[in-house]
């Protein structure tokens, strides 16, 4: 019985995944999908190694279906927040952020956009956005 369970768990934890296209997109480029929170709202980032982008600007720019003023920034070595900084909480962890909401909404985690391309913290990310 036990062995059924964990069966059904593995698959609709499968399922779910493969079903949401922010966090699809986010594994199939390499990155680990998590959520954040504000004091108002839920924002879904995309996690490279120790960068941290949003969810929607890695699926959009997998899918070359628009460029996001964050990861433009990011590849152009902008290492100040044109945008307006936002203090945000991961949802079910520890984890604390600052991200630089850009005017088109795009994110991108304020350490990862001062250390830029040549940190090899950024390393997975700029190897991700290099290989599209």
């Amino acid at each position: 019985m036990k062995i059924f369970f964990l069966f059904l768990s593995l698959s609709f934890a499968t399922l779910s995944w493969a079903s949401n296209p922010l966090i699809r997109n986010c594994r199939l480029a390499g990155g680990e999908f998590f959520v954040v929170t504000t004091d108002s709202d839920e924002l879904p980032l995309c996690q490279f190694g120790n960068s941290y982008v949003g969810a929607l600007d890695v699926m959009n720019y997998s899918l070359k279906l628009s460029s996001s003023e964050s990861l433009l920034a990011f590849l152009l070595g902008e290492k100040l927040c044109s945008g307006k900084k936002i203090e945000v909480k991961e949802l079910h962890g520890p984890r604390v952020l600052t991200l630089c909401e850009f005017g088109d909404q795009s994110l991108i985690d304020m350490t990862t956009l001062q250390s830029g391309i040549e940190s090899r913290q950024n390393q997975a990310l700029l190897n991700f956005l290099k290989s599209k």
